[in-house]
């Protein structure tokens, strides 16, 4: 016991036992644990932290590109949501020889012309070809159909005729889950709203959801008192298997989407008649359509990387539940009445519509080739099965280069359906590393059979000079003089019937590629055409001086991100058809009549700032607030704010 006046301690007994002592152990710096030791626990059942391991990827398809200058037009996951593109259109406008064309918004039918022939745009997903099963699209895809927010890539392969568009949907490698969330809002009342789930298990299993969903109303062109615009909703899934170079996966894509009545803005506002032109009808019609894509694939390999191949079995479907309606017999083909309409309200639609009726095609894909040693080899066969009928399209292709001096490729395709046979070679040439020369040339050859005929011969041929980071290119697009007769639109969106021959085309293109001092570049293409022509205006360009910077010598690790962009567009007037009527042989139809809005000009701006996994973002479209139709007697939208923030998590 202590003693009085502060006696010394009794020590302890050291015989008796002690607790333990936990000792933090550090992990091998090879062991893929993570173990906190800020903390020492001494309950060894505490779980470590989860451990994110890099898995084998899901399969996905080939996306070749032809020989061209100037690097291509490719955009990864991370440059899409930077370009400012809602829509596939707006996308493909910054190639050299597209059109796009819509009446008005985001939920408004659109579509692209190369070379002023809308069904020379093609659209691939996951090597699938995504067709045209609206009940009003006359055989032309309406683009807003396609999923630009589900994907990961998007390359396109320029042809001398056509434009291909290779889509690779967004897949994900990592067993840590991510998650993100997209929330937009803006003017012209609209919401949109995503959201993003991905996560890949021990084994390789995948798991990936996703969902958008977005609405808009224009009052100033509704009919019947509601506004244009519309609403949809789209869902997909993705569950699949990966292990080395094997991948198995299923896919689902349902859009189910709701287009209100649009009438055309000079009937409410005559005096807008001279800037906008005659309309091409005077309104266009609701839709209620669902369309569901989706496909099992099984796969070996990398198309990028070795021996590979792939076999893809899909089924796409197409329902419109929209209000019937009806041809009366004093209306000639394609002018439909419809009662959402004011009295005395006529519309122009395709005269074989049925709403009401569903769309479905099976389509099976097998493909398969070699990349290595510079070359690269491949072959597909794609069976469409619909109505009854089999279609087999075979493709082959073919490229070698040399180094970075030479490129060679070929291509082979035959249309099962149509029996439009296509043949096209190129060729690129850098003899210098600051110059390099390219060149396309196609050929086109139809049978005689129903609305297709002829052949065309197509060439396309570019230069590029590299000065420091910025590329200068210039070039010329040809189409020889033989026609071959394509749908031409109605606008809702494109009527079968009526033909418009798609003669020659001669046109000149130039601009400016890249970064020309640090962080700040400028992307400026100009095109000039020797006349206008059907959906081809005579004159068209797009500029974007940007800032796109990471400033990595004060946020090494990433953390911050800056694009800011000026974009300025200028397009001529473009002619448009507006009726039809049966002649010639066997009564095969011809178009005339023709009508064209003014020209128009437009300037907007794009800023985003990323904050460590969020992205702010703010677009202020046509800043000045001109009036313009891209459609002739359509207005698009004036001012038109859209802005809100994107945000990645990984639990």
């Amino acid at each position: 016991m202590p003693c009085a006046g502060g006696a010394q301690v009794v020590p302890r007994d050291t015989v008796r036992p002690q607790p333990p002592i936990a000792v933090p152990v550090p992990a091998h710096p090879d062991s893929a644990a993570a173990r906190d030791t800020a903390h020492v626990r001494q309950d060894t059942s505490a779980k470590a932290a989860p451990v994110d391991t890099i898995k084998a990827p899901i399969a996905h398809a080939e996306a070749p590109a032809l020989p061209e200058v100037g690097g291509g037009y490719r955009w990864d996951r991370e440059a899409l949501f930077a370009s400012g593109a809602l829509t596939l259109m707006e996308l493909l406008e910054r190639i050299p020889g597209a059109t796009g064309f819509t009446t008005s918004w985001i939920a408004s039918p659109q579509t692209v012309s190369y070379v002023g022939d809308p069904k020379r745009v093609r659209v691939f997903m996951d090597g699938l070809e995504f067709d045209a099963l609206g009940t009003r699209d006359g055989g032309v895809l309406d683009l807003v159909e396609v999923p630009l927010w589900t994907l990961e890539e998007v390359r396109v392969e320029r042809g001398a005729g056509e434009l291909r568009v290779h889509l690779r949907t967004w897949r994900h490698d990592r067993t840590i889950p991510n998650t993100r969330t997209d929330i937009y809002t803006g003017d012209e009342n609209t919401n949109l709203y995503r959201g993003f789930f991905a996560r890949r298990y021990k084994h390789g299993e995948a798991l990936q959801l996703g969902g958008q969903q977005y609405s808009t109303s224009q009052l100033r062109t509704g009919i019947g008192g509601q506004g244009s615009g519309g609403r949809a909703l789209a869902l997909f899934s993705r569950v699949g298997w990966a292990r080395n170079k094997w991948s198995a996966d299923a896919f689902i894509l349902r859009d189910t989407r709701t287009r209100y009545g649009e009438l055309a803005y000079v009937l409410r506002q005559p005096n807008y008649q001279r800037l906008l032109g005659g309309p091409v009808a005077d309104s266009i019609r609701e839709l209620r359509g669902t369309r569901t894509d989706a496909y099992v694939r099984g796969a070996y390999g990398d198309p990028d990387d070795g021996i590979w191949a792939q076999a893809l079995a899909a089924t796409m479907g197409f329902s419109d539940a929209s209000a019937p309606a009806t041809l009366p017999a004093r209306y000639p083909p394609g002018v439909v009445s419809t009662p959402n309409l004011p009295r005395g309200t006529l519309q122009i639609l395709p005269a074989f519509e049925t709403p009401g009726k569903t769309v479905s095609r099976a389509q099976y894909v097998v493909a398969g080739g070699l990349t290595k040693w510079g070359m690269r080899l491949s072959a597909t066969s794609r069976v469409r099965i619909y109505d009854g009928h089999t279609f087999v399209s075979p493709v082959v292709r073919a490229e070698a280069s040399l180094l970075d001096y030479v490129t060679v490729s070929g291509r082979a395709e035959r249309d099962g359906a149509t029996r439009v046979s296509t043949v096209e070679a190129g060729a690129r040439l850098a003899p210098l590393s600051f110059i390099e020369v390219a060149a396309v040339a196609e050929r086109r050859v139809a049978p005689k059979i129903t609305g297709v005929q002829g052949s065309v011969t197509s060439a396309r041929a570019e230069a590029a000079l590299r000065v420091g980071r910025v590329s200068l290119i210039g070039g010329a697009i040809h189409r020889d003089s033989t026609s071959m007769t394509v749908p031409f639109t109605y606008y809702d969106i494109l009527a079968q019937g009526p033909l418009t021959p798609v003669g020659r085309a001669l046109g000149a293109f130039g601009g400016i590629r890249g970064k020309f001092y640090k962080d700040v570049g400028l992307d400026a293409m100009a095109t000039r055409w020797s006349s206008k022509a059907i959906m081809r205006p005579a004159a068209e360009a797009r500029a974007e001086l940007y800032v796109r910077t990471k400033w990595l010598t004060k946020f090494p690790r990433g953390q911050f991100g800056l694009n800011a962009t000026a974009i300025y567009e200028y397009r001529s007037a473009a002619q448009f058809r507006t009726d039809g009527s049966i002649s010639g042989n066997g009564g095969a139809a011809t178009a005339t009549g023709t009508t064209q809005a003014a020209g128009s000009t437009s300037a907007s701006t794009l800023i985003e700032v990323r904050i460590q996994n969020a992205v702010v973002s703010w677009q202020y479209r046509n800043i000045v607030g001109t009036n313009r139709a891209l459609v002739p007697g359509y207005l698009v939208p004036r001012q038109t704010n859209i802005y809100g923030v994107r945000w990645d998590f990984f639990n």
